[in-house]
């Protein structure tokens, strides 16, 4: 069996939720945009 593994295109903090939705409905987005609960917006 093979592995699949998501494309994580954007990372973004928590307080930016409502940008990383508005660029998901833009249809923009190729892969994955991930919300983090950190201020840095890495992942941990």
């Amino acid at each position: 069996m093979v592995a699949l593994r998501p494309i994580i295109e954007r990372v973004l903090p928590f307080v930016a939720t409502l940008d990383a939705l508005a660029y998901v409905e833009s249809g923009r987005a190729e892969g994955k945009v991930a919300v983090t609960m950190n201020e840095a917006g890495d992942l941990p």
